[in-house]
């Protein structure tokens, strides 16, 4: 947990480390507070990581280096709720030579030995990726379904053939949801489909 405060009184409180951060920041750069008269500090759990004085001429260099790509990145997977599956899946659709090596490395902590560093442009494409992953594949819906089959490039029969799926089953998961022939389909089944698909695309790459 992450605390700030004024004067040695707390006024805000997250789990978040980017919003500690922000809201410290914009905490010495408050207006109404004159300049080197207020001490502004931030704990993590009970230990102080930043303490200062007040003053609005530094205040948007103060944080500049503490937040990286890497946790960027992270941060946003964790809010999207995207699988690393799902990130595979899309980055196989672009001409985007990223291994899942690499991958791994971005969603890793530093500490780890398969740690990598991701770069701003590598950021800039996976946050468009990210937001991809929702729109296209983020859970089942029959549109996602229908999105699925043409990342493989197969017809719809040779899909439902080729991953031995019944075909009433897999045309009552594609139906739209105000046909009468609608069926939905289970997030455990959706999960497995898509790590199938993801295995043809990799033994086809």
């Amino acid at each position: 947990m992450y605390h700030i405060t004024l004067d040695d009184k707390k006024i805000s409180s997250t789990n978040n480390k980017i919003i500690a951060l922000i809201n410290y920041r914009m905490l010495l750069k408050r207006a109404d507070l004159p300049n080197n008269k207020h001490w502004a500090s931030l704990y993590k759990d009970d230990k102080i990581i930043k303490k200062e004085t007040i003053n609005h001429r530094t205040a948007s260099i103060s944080i500049e280096t503490d937040i990286s790509t890497n946790e960027i990145f992270i941060q946003s997977v964790e809010n999207m709720g995207v699988s690393v599956n799902q990130l595979k899946l899309l980055i196989k659709q672009i001409d985007l030579h990223i291994t899942n090596s690499k991958l791994v490395g971005w969603l890793s902590k530093p500490s780890s030995r398969k740690y990598q560093p991701i770069q701003l442009d590598e950021l800039y494409v996976m946050l468009d990726i990210l937001t991809q992953a929702q729109a296209k594949i983020g859970g089942y819906t029959p549109q996602n379904y229908r999105n699925l089959i043409t990342m493989t490039g197969l017809t719809e029969e040779e899909f439902y053939k080729l991953f031995k799926i019944p075909k009433t089953t897999f045309y009552a998961n594609i139906a739209d949801v105000a046909k009468n022939n609608h069926r939905s389909m289970s997030y455990k089944a959706w999960l497995e489909l898509q790590e199938k698909v993801l295995e043809f695309l990799e033994s086809n790459a």
